[in-house]
């Protein structure tokens, strides 16, 4: 028998308790404002131990909610941390720079009560909960989703955003079945939308109703790397009336009242499509009093995660495009949109044919018989492609995806059905600057480098490409962040994935994955992990904020320390066991390319300068001394392995000099070097950092007419060589193999 009490003399809430067995006191709670932290929880590890404070936590707990806290935080120590997970708290950074150190943990108390609700094992399920209110003074719904989500109210959408939530590092998955060993213990967090349904409200009876799909949590097919699913689909709540005289009315998520059935969606995968069977679609199924063979709902486990409020841009229908008819033959059409685009197709059948089918799908380029050209989007295995099934009233319906994207310049669609329309739809971000050139070549350039950002950027991650892998490259997000920070109004994205990225580096050891939300993806440690000192600063340049390097200056630290033990000789020559260890990407001169340790140590001498100068603008400069050291050290080596007797690196291929000019390894001798070599070449010879820091190098020392040579160069590795076969967008390689929406470049 256990018996708690509850001390909050001097503004503390101090609980302990006493067993017959085990005498335990001490968590301190000291609520400042909404936020509570929690000290001195002396943790034992045996297993009544935990039973004694899950118990005495939970009694807590429902005081501090009582008392108005919403979120709840503790610093661990490593070995406490899960106990703190087995009370639903969630690693939210890396571990602090002290001895030893602590990890931040953390609970947000938003859907408290509320039951994360589930249904059918589908990849898309419909689910509802009537409710019986009076009409509000003000109505505020907050929601969650493990996957993406539609939600209404009395049938009527509660926003104008798409595929909402936005895709995250979500909760713990077992990750032993990738293809390759990832062992990183990584921070969780996932999001919650809050939106003012006052006019949806009605006096009597309402329903409030969520369409959910697969999105990333639950996408089975297909797979990058074997990345395994999250789980299971699921949903939470909370609905706050407030009344003029009578206080507030909560409705709260709840499998005792809520229903659910499977989906008129059958499929929804991230990367390959949906597939519709409109003969099950009912168009009031979101209205109050129509259970349309809905069946209880169940309530899944409460996810262990960091609930974090949406506030940033969303996803949008930003603009149409109109699809062209270029070639009909049978009941198959071909359109073209013009230029390449983000979104989807709206797609019309032209009968109610019970049981016809129509087939959609999406390339890039087209063969000269009209068939559509795959190669660039992933192959025959990546095809993107929506099925639609007929029924009676499908001719009177307007079909298109609902959890999904495409990407694409044309368009097929196979059956008795056309394309009516397409709808472009990105991340709402808002052009800040615009670019005029009487150079064709650089007009080209800049057209085509804002059109391939905002293709790929969806849920305020910048990705690599729209269709084939749809992933947050670290590598390429930032090589293009200032460019994408220049043009558009993009300091809410930022703030959004650089949480991404830290979601995404390890605890303990401070290694980078090389994508974020962490998906998969190859990389190296330099050019990708380098994000997490890279980004802050450039937003720090660019938008005289110093929000990023305040907020995530121990991660750029810990990365530091990452990339310091994976050196020899002062080299980084390694990054994963049995992983990847990339230097630089897409060189043109494969297989001679740079050296990885090369290209690597370059980028840890970047990060730490990048760490010197955020020492002194947020005045932490007792990280200096060590920080300079390691420079020293990595400078020294850089130049004793890959210097060579007349003062070139590397010979002076790939951009070599350019990476040492770059990080301050060189003077006029080398700069004297670099010039004659590209105006003697003409072109690049560079991959995707390469070419980044050969351009920066050249503008900076006063070569902004050799910039502007390689920029409109004519020869096969250039931007024109994509121009001339009438891209719209810029390219993964300079060759033209695989994506043709790549923004790295630009």
């Amino acid at each position: 028998m256990k018996n708690f009490t509850f001390d909050t003399s001097d503004g503390v809430i101090r609980a302990a308790t006493l067993s017959k067995d085990v005498e335990f006191a001490g968590i301190d709670a000291r609520l400042d404002g909404t936020t509570c932290v929690l000290e001195n929880v002396r943790a034992l590890s045996d297993h009544l131990r935990t039973d004694l404070l899950r118990e005495l936590y939970g009694k807590l707990e429902d005081r501090l909610f009582d008392a108005g806290a919403g979120i709840v935080e503790t610093y661990a120590l490593r070995e406490d941390i899960e106990l703190f997970e087995a009370l639903g708290f969630a690693n939210v950074a890396v571990g602090s720079l002290t001895e030893p150190p602590r990890y931040k943990m953390a609970k947000n108390l938003i859907f408290k009560g509320c039951d994360f609700l589930t249904g059918a094992d589908a990849e898309a399920v419909l689910i509802r909960q009537p409710f019986t209110a009076n009409k509000p003074k003000k109505a505020t719904l907050y929601y969650g989703c493990f996957g993406f989500s539609d939600f209404f109210i009395n049938g009527r959408a509660v926003t104008e955003a798409v595929m909402t939530p936005p895709w995250s590092n979500y909760e713990r998955r077992d990750l032993s079945g990738s293809a390759y060993p990832i062992a990183d213990k990584m921070s969780l967090s996932a999001y919650y939308m809050e939106c003012d349904v006052t006019d949806l409200l009605t006096d009597g009876a309402n329903c409030i109703a969520a369409h959910v799909g697969a999105g990333w949590y639950g996408t089975k097919h297909p797979r990058t790397e074997d990345m395994p699913v999250w789980g299971k689909i699921k949903c939470a709540f909370k609905l706050v009336l407030s009344y003029e005289n009578s206080g507030e009315l909560v409705i709260r998520s709840d499998a005792r009242t809520a229903e659910t059935k499977e989906s008129w969606i059958k499929a929804t995968r991230t990367h390959a499509g949906e597939i519709h069977n409109t003969e099950e679609y009912d168009p009031e199924w979101n209205l109050p009093g129509r259970p349309c063979g809905f069946v209880p709902a169940a309530a899944a486990e409460t996810p262990v995660t960091f609930w974090r409020k949406w506030d940033f841009d969303p996803d949008l229908i930003t603009g149409t495009a109109e699809p062209r008819l270029i070639h009909e033959l049978g009941d198959r059409r071909v359109y073209d949109l013009g230029a390449q685009h983000s979104g989807r197709a709206v797609v019309k059948f032209l009968s109610n044919t019970f049981d016809d089918v129509a087939v959609v799908r999406y390339s890039e380029e087209i063969n000269d018989d009209f068939t559509l050209d795959y190669d660039s989007t992933g192959g025959t295995r990546r095809i993107q492609r929506d099925v639609f099934i007929c029924s009676p009233e499908a001719d009177k319906l307007e079909l298109k995806p609902v959890f999904n994207w495409h990407a694409g310049r044309y368009i097929e669609v196979s059956g008795n059905a056309e394309v009516v329309s397409f709808e472009d739809i990105h991340t709402d971000l808002k052009q800040a600057a615009v670019f005029s050139s009487s150079s064709p070549e650089l007009q080209w350039l800049a057209d085509a480098y804002v059109r391939t950002e905002l293709m790929n950027v969806h849920g305020c991650v910048p990705s690599d490409c729209p269709h084939r892998e749809r992933l947050g490259y670290t590598g390429d997000g930032q090589l293009s962040c200032r460019a994408v920070m220049r043009f558009f109004d993009s300091r809410k994205m930022y703030l959004k994935w650089m949480r991404d990225i830290a979601d995404c580096q390890d605890i303990f050891n401070g290694h980078v994955q090389h994508t974020a939300p962490f998906y998969g993806g190859g990389g190296g440690p330099g050019g990708w992990g380098g994000a997490v000192c890279i980004v802050p600063l450039a937003y720090y340049d660019v938008y005289g904020d110093d929000v990023l390097l305040c907020e995530y200056f121990d991660n750029m630290r810990r990365y530091i320390d990452y990339m310091v033990m994976r050196s020899e000789n002062g080299l980084v020559v390694a990054e994963e066991k049995q992983g990847w260890c990339l230097g630089d990407w897409c060189e043109p001169s494969e297989p001679d390319i740079l050296p990885e340790p090369f290209v690597n140590t370059y980028f840890l001498i970047r990060c730490i300068r990048d760490f010197l100068r955020a020492c002194d603008i947020t005045g932490r400069t007792e990280e200096k001394p060590l920080a300079q050291k390691r420079l020293a050290e990595a400078e020294a080596a850089l130049k004793a392995t890959y210097r060579g007797a007349d003062g070139s690196f590397l010979g002076g291929k790939n951009g070599a000099d350019a990476y040492a000019l770059d990080i301050g390894l060189g003077g006029d001798d080398l700069l004297g070097f670099l010039k004659e070599k590209y105006e003697r070449l003409g072109e690049f010879d560079t991959g995707i950092f390469g070419t980044d820091i050969l351009i920066r190098v050249l503008c900076r020392h006063g070569m902004g007419d050799l910039a502007r040579k390689l920029l409109t160069s004519h020869g096969k590795n250039s931007f024109y060589n994509m121009q001339r076969h009438g891209a719209t967008t810029l390219w993964e390689y300079w060759n033209g193999a695989h994506s043709h929406c790549h923004p790295m470049f630009g």
